[in-house]
């Protein structure tokens, strides 16, 4: 295994706070999407699935219509909920730009 496989990067993250959410690390109502740019988030999804996750995969868990109430509002900011900001993990966990 590499040094710098996302699975030994050195960054620690701590446990969520008390009351936030166990997956994201954020507060939020059980039905909203996870924060897709917590660091807690982002290092333990891609750990898990071995990329970074999108709105998509945050929204996952949420009604159709919270997330069609959202797509709609990351469209209004011109986000694309699938997109990972244009970054994949390589075989070795490290973010790069995609082509």
């Amino acid at each position: 295994m590499q040094e710098n496989d996302i699975r030994h990067f050195p960054l620690r993250v701590t446990a969520p706070r008390r009351g936030a959410c166990p997956i994201c690390g954020v507060r939020h109502d059980a039905g909203q999407p996870h924060y897709k740019n917590s660091v807690y988030y982002l290092r333990h999804y891609a750990y898990q699935h071995g990329r970074l996750p999108t709105w998509e995969d945050a929204m996952a868990h949420c009604t159709e219509e919270t997330q069609g109430r959202w797509r709609a509002k990351l469209a209004y900011y011109g986000i694309e909920p699938g997109d990972t900001d244009g970054q994949r993990l390589d075989t070795a966990g490290n973010a790069e730009a995609n082509p």
